[in-house]
This record gives C-alpha cells, sequence and structure tokens, in this order.
C-alpha cells in the first residue's frame, strides 16, 4: 500500500493517529489482527496507522461485522544498498551527482549541528542551481516523533524523488522514514559511527511513541546508498564514537569476529579522531559491519526471522531509554542514555546476569573500558518504583509476536543468541528452530529481576 500522504487530509491524519494511540494503549502485538470501527475511523485511517504500527501489524478488522482485512504487502524493495566512500563533501557532489542527485527534486534532511560543524554542506546546497532544496533539523530524542515527521512532509514538494540523510542515527530515522511515506529513493550519508554501523543500512525506519517508547511507528523503506564521507567523521567527539562501539561489538558477537575486530576496536577508544579515520584497519572494521549487517537484511529484509537476532541487546536498550526518558519528565535531573550507551548497557547487563553464555576472553572487559569511558555511572536509574511502566514498555515491544494477552500473562521474546550464531546465514529449511535456539520468552517480571540482579537498576 501507498500512503500517498499529500493526498489526505489533516484530519485524517488526526485519525491515524488517534488510532494508533488506541491500539498502543490496548497492548496489540505486531501479529495482531487490529481492531477498528469503521463508523469512527475512515478505511484509509486504519490502513494507514496498520502499516505504521510497529512497521506494519498483520491486518485489521471490523468490530461490528468481525470482518477480518489482511493488509496489502508493501511493494518490493531492493534492499542491497550501494557503499561509497569518500573523502569529503565535495567529492560526494562531484562524483555522486549525475548516479545518485542527477534529479530536479532532491531534498536533504539535515541534522542542524551538523550543518554548524560543517558550513560547507550549506553554502555549496545554497549555491545549487540544480533544485536541491535542504531542511534542517534538531535531531533528538524528544523531536523524534510523528509530528516532526509531518512537519518535514509538509515542506517537502511534492515532487520529490529522493531524501539524502546527512546526520546521526536520529536524522537517519526521521529522514528514512519520511522517505518511505513518499516513497522517494533514500541515500544515507551518516555522520556518526554508530549510524554508520546501524541506523544508515537495512531500511528499518522509526520515530518513537509518547507512551509505548522507541521506534514504535514505523516502514521499511529501500535505501539507495550509504555514503561514507571520512571529513565527517572527523569532528566526531570521544562520547560519540564510544555510542557506536556498542552496535560493532554487538556485530562481534553474531558474526564470531570478536578476535578479528578487537584491535581496530581498540585504535578506535585510543586514538584521535583525526587519525582514526584514516586508519586502514578502522575503514576495513567499518566496511566489515556495513556488509555484515547488509547480508543479514537481505537474507529476511522485513525482521521475520533471522534479521531478529540484530536486536541483541535492544529489548534492555529500549527499556532503559524509554524508562529514563518517562522519569525525567518529573525529575530534571534524570540522566538519559543515547541509543549506542543502551546498547552497550544492554549487553553487558544480558553477560552479567548470565543470560548470554560463553563469551569469548577479553569481551566483556572491553565492553567495561567502553562503558567506563562514556562516564557512564551505575545504577542508571531507579526501576522499582516504575515496575509497572516498565512492564509496560516490555510488552510493547517490537519483537513479540504473541496475540493479545493480560499483562500478567504475555512474555516477552529476548534475543540470546550463541556466539558466532549468524557467522553463517542460516539455510531456509532451518530457521524456525535457528530462531527458537537463540531466542527466549520471558516473563516481564522475570527479565526485570535479572536486570536488578546486575546493578542497572535500583
Amino acid at each position: 500500500m501507498k500512503l500517498k500522504p499529500r493526498q489526505i487530509t489533516v484530519e485524517l491524519w488526526e485519525q491515524t493517529e488517534k488510532l494508533l494511540d488506541r491500539w498502543f494503549a490496548e497492548g496489540h502485538t505486531r501479529s495482531s489482527v487490529l481492531p477498528f470501527r469503521e463508523s469512527e475511523f475512515p478505511e484509509d485511517a486504519a490502513l494507514r496507522a496498520a502499516t505504521l504500527y510497529k512497521r506494519g501489524a498483520r491486518g485489521i478488522r471490523d468490530l461490528d461485522s468481525h470482518k477480518e482485512t489482511l493488509l496489502n504487502e508493501l511493494r518490493a524493495n531492493d534492499y542491497t544498498s550501494q557503499i561509497l566512500s569518500r573523502s569529503s563533501w565535495q567529492q560526494f557532489l562531484d562524483n555522486d551527482f549525475s548516479s545518485l542527485l542527477d534529479t530536479n527534486s532532491s531534498t536533504f534532511i539535515i541534522d542542524r549541528r551538523v550543518a554548524e560543524l560543517h558550513p560547507d554542506i550549506v553554502s555549496s546546497l545554497s549555491l545549487s542551481t540544480h533544485g536541491r532544496r535542504f531542511l534542517l533539523v534538531d535531531c533528538n530524542e524528544q523531536n523524534k516523533n510523528l509530528q516532526t515527521a509531518l512537519s518535514l512532509l509538509r515542506q517537502i514538494d511534492f515532487r520529490c524523488a529522493k531524501i539524502v540523510a546527512v546526520g546521526g542515527g536520529i536524522c537517519c530515522d526521521m529522514a528514512g522514514f519520511v522517505g518511505g511515506l513518499l516513497d522517494a529513493e533514500i541515500v544515507m550519508v551518516p555522520t556518526t559511527l554508530l549510524a554508520a554501523v546501524d541506523a544508515g543500512i537495512g531500511g528499518k525506519t522509526g520515530v518513537n511513541h509518547a507512551i509505548a517508547g522507541k521506534n514504535q511507528i514505523g516502514l521499511f523503506a529501500s535505501i539507495k546508498a550509504v555514503v561514507l564521507i571520512s571529513d565527517l567523521f572527523k569532528t566526531l567527539t570521544p562520547e560519540l564514537v564510544q555510542e557506536g562501539l556498542g552496535e560493532i561489538i554487538k556485530h562481534s558477537w553474531l558474526a564470531g569476529k570478536f578476535e578479528n575486530w578487537k584491535s581496530a576496536i581498540d585504535k578506535l577508544l585510543e586514538e584521535p579522531v583525526t587519525k582514526t579515520f584514516s586508519d586502514p584497519d578502522v575503514v576495513q572494521l567499518m566496511e566489515e559491519n556495513i556488509n555484515f549487517k547488509s547480508t543479514v537484511v537481505q537474507a529476511d529484509p522485513r525482521e521475520k526471522n533471522i534479521r531478529v537476532m540484530l536486536n541483541l541487546a535492544h529489548t534492555v536498550a529500549h527499556l532503559l531509554e524509554s524508562l529514563t526518558l518517562e522519569i525525567s519528565k518529573n525529575e530534571a535531573q534524570q540522566f538519559i542514555p543515547s541509543h549506542g550507551q543502551a546498547v552497550s548497557l544492554g549487553l553487558w547487563s544480558l553477560l552479567e546476569s548470565g543470560l548470554l553464555h560463553n563469551p569469548p576472553d577479553g569481551l566483556k572487559p572491553l565492553l567495561q573500558r567502553v562503558i567506563q569511558a562514556a562516564g557512564l555511572d551505575f545504577p542508571i536509574c531507579p526501576i522499582t518504583g516504575f515496575r509497572g511502566h516498565a512492564m509496560q514498555i516490555l510488552i510493547q515491544d517490537k519483537k513479540n509476536t504473541q496475540q493479545n494477552a493480560g499483562i500478567g500473562e504475555q512474555r516477552v521474546r529476548c534475543v540470546l543468541p550463541n556466539y558466532g550464531c549468524l557467522a553463517t546465514i542460516p539455510h531456509s529449511l532451518g530457521i524456525e528452530s535457528f530462531v527458537s535456539a537463540n531466542t527466549a520468552e520471558l516473563l516481564p517480571d522475570e527479565l526485570i529481576d535479572h536486570l536488578l540482579g546486575t546493578g542497572l537498576f535500583t
């Protein structure tokens, strides 16, 4: 189903949002056939909401007639992204105009902080005579929502055929989501290590929901190209480099590559960024991470089986992000971890609790170094007084596949893979048993008790 966002009214978007809010409040899962009353909401709003709900629920049902309508699959996408390496922004414009940007309807969505650090980006686009428009966005978790996405849509020319995202993970997520809504080609220019090895790859786009938490509204979109521009990484702070290491260590666990990648990870921790991102070992590390994730995505673009493994540590990470964000509304001093920090903390907690077994020598100490280098102090946040809210966050996790169940009955699907489980992509005939062997169904209370034992929460 093509969404055609400009062909609907503000009222229809409002109806879509109301349906999303209702379904989140009712606790539906990704596999739910979602209920709606045709008398309250038109079919267009219901179809749109079901497409965006957890990146696509199974279908919708009219409560009056109990007639089930399964959603049409989105058009088939090619999930093989072109990977390009360039030394400078100008080289990117000079070399790739004809192949990637040769259109009078390209729109650049640029993180405002990146534009401040690299003024040549805006100046080059301001002087352009080729119709390349740009929008500056304040990219933070508070702005990563459906309202910001709709604001961007209203500013983009209806003829836009290409969206170019220039920024970190939040920018890539939001721009990819907008591009998916427009059915436009998407080019990612990640400017952080985390975005380069994770958010810019694979077409999973999303924005946050105020109650349900991280990336609960989204689409799968095709990414035409990922462009690595070395100059853009040289303004990264050590903290931003550390944020990308959690995903790299996670990939090393899944691919069975920790021993091979450890020396390059050490360089990212120890050397200045002006030197690091020109180092051949670091460049190879980034390229191998991109290729690894791209291979997994190509094998399972809609996250129906093996791609679920890429969510290792993300159940805990999203719990940390959503819970600290909620607590901060009433407690101004509450620390909110970034996504990269939360992944490192989530991976560490799974190892510390014993839910992940048999790490290779040196992995856990290196992960502890990453956490210490980021200056993260334990406990990160309280959970005892917010246990009900934490349970609701866990139940809303997108990996959960159960049909509707009471809060005391529904389990959390936790990714707990063996080391090196994706060193070889499993054959399709054995995928069901592979996924079963590398995941666990835990009660929310049970998972919270495991986490309390790690010192991550109080």
